[in-house]
C-alpha cells in the first residue's frame, strides 16, 4: 500500500470542527469531527507503493523519522525502475535473480552502480532467501548506505499479542506501532500470538535497523481517526566502495506456526 492524499485531509490541516445542523442523524459531512492529538503529524503520503524487498540508497543527513514520514531525498534509481529478470527451478527450489544497472548520487555526481538480488524459494518450505550484490561501477570510490525495506501487516499495531523480536535482546514498547533504531541486528521479526504465527528474519551481516509503523488517517461516522496499516521493518548497512569493489550479504525470511 501507499499513504495517499484524501480532500478530507485539509480538514485536519485548517482545525475545522463541524456541528450537525439539527438533532437528526448526522450524517458524515455535518457530524463533529473530532482529532485526537497530533493526527495531523500523521499526513504523511508516500510516493512509492510500500511492499516487500525495497531497495533503497540513503544520504548521510537521512533520519529514521524522515523516512517514516517520506520526507527525505531518495540516492539511488532502484525503487520505482524496472528490473532484469531470469528464473530457474529444479525440484528442490526456484530461483529468481533480478539485477539491475542503475545510478546512486553521491556528492554532486550520478554514479554507476550494479544491484543483484537472486532470491532462492525452497519447495515445500514457507521461507526464502536473498543474497543481495552491490558492485561500484564508477570510476572513483562512493559512499553506499543501503538498506532493504519490508512492510508487514499483522491487523493491529496496538494489542499486546503482536509485536517485535529481536534476537538477544529486550525492546520496549516491543508493540508494532513503536518505532526504533537498533545497532548490531543479525535477527529480527514479528510475533502474532492471536494468529499463532511467527515471521522470523536472519542477516548474514550484522546491520543498524529501522521498525516504524504506517498509519493513515480515515473519516468514518465516527470522525477522524488513525489506522494502522503495516509495520515496516528495515535493515540497513553502510560501507565505502572502491572502484569495482562490492558488497554482499544475505536476508533470509521465514514464517512459523507458534
Amino acid at each position: 500500500m501507499a499513504r495517499r492524499e484524501e480532500p478530507y485531509h485539509r480538514k485536519i490541516l485548517e482545525k475545522l470542527t463541524l456541528k450537525p445542523s439539527d438533532d437528526s442523524t448526522a450524517s458524515i459531512h455535518d457530524l463533529v469531527l473530532t482529532k485526537e492529538e497530533g493526527l495531523e503529524r500523521l499526513l504523511n503520503y508516500d510516493w512509492y507503493r510500500r511492499t516487500f524487498l525495497i531497495d533503497h540508497f540513503l544520504r548521510a543527513d537521512t533520519t529514521l523519522d524522515s523516512f517514516a514520514a517520506c520526507d527525505y531525498a531518495e540516492q539511488g534509481d532502484f525503487i520505482d525502475k524496472p528490473f532484469e529478470l531470469k528464473s530457474r527451478k529444479n525440484e528442490n527450489e526456484v530461483k529468481i535473480i533480478l539485477w539491475r544497472h542503475g545510478q546512486v548520487w553521491a556528492g554532486e555526481r550520478w554514479c554507476s552502480v550494479h544491484l543483484k538480488k537472486e532470491i532462492i524459494v525452497p519447495n515445500n518450505k514457507a521461507s526464502f532467501a536473498v543474497r543481495y550484490t552491490i558492485i561500484n561501477n564508477h570510476p572513483s570510490e562512493i559512499p553506499i548506505w543501503f538498506g532493504t525495506e519490508c512492510n508487514l501487516s499483522m491487523l493491529d499495531g496496538e494489542s499486546d499479542d503482536r509485536y517485535y523480536i529481536i534476537e538477544g535482546r529486550e525492546i520496549s514498547p516491543r508493540k508494532l506501532s513503536s518505532k526504533h533504531y537498533l545497532n548490531d541486528i543479525t535477527g529480527f521479526g514479528v510475533e502474532d500470538r492471536y494468529l499463532k504465527v511467527k515471521c522470523e528474519f536472519r542477516l548474514s551481516e550484522t546491520a543498524d535497523l529501522w521498525l516504524f509503523p504506517i498509519h493513515t488517517v480515515s473519516l468514518s461516522e465516527a470522525g477522524f481517526e488513525k489506522v494502522y496499516q503495516s509495520s515496516v521493518l528495515m535493515p540497513q548497512w553502510k560501507s565505502v566502495l572502491s572502484p569495482g569493489d562490492c558488497m554482499k550479504f544475505d536476508l533470509s525470511f521465514t514464517i512459523s506456526a507458534l
